[in-house]
């Protein structure tokens, strides 16, 4: 169980704790606009990673994990199950605002 914050990886929150029950968005990149409306249509926190928010001091894990996935930020479901993720670093809030979509219209929501 990842603990961000945490020096020695024993202390600090739990990342569950950070994320809460529900959506969760987490980036790599500043967040723009558009990522910012979709985090805020999900009643979702907004976590930027590698070392950009003190809450999220993990000593760069969540920012490899999301390089070694191809992505720059991704929505993750309340069962911590990612939902979409984008690649794209000019405009990632509108390409998961966009796949978001799709996703509801898969499942017919």
């Amino acid at each position: 169980r990842l603990r961000p914050g945490g020096d020695d990886g024993q202390s600090g929150p739990l990342l569950d704790d950070l994320l809460g029950p529900g959506f969760a968005v987490l980036t790599a990149v500043p967040p723009d606009p558009a990522l910012r409306r979709l985090a805020a249509r999900l009643d979702a926190p907004l976590l930027t990673v590698a070392g950009r928010d003190p809450a999220v001091d993990d000593g760069g894990v969540l920012a490899r994990w999301l390089d070694d996935a191809g992505a720059c930020c991704v929505v993750v479901r309340p069962d911590r199950v990612v939902l979409a993720g984008t690649a794209s670093r000019s405009g990632p809030g509108a390409d998961l605002e966009r796949r978001h979509a799709e996703v509801l219209r898969l499942v017919g929501a």
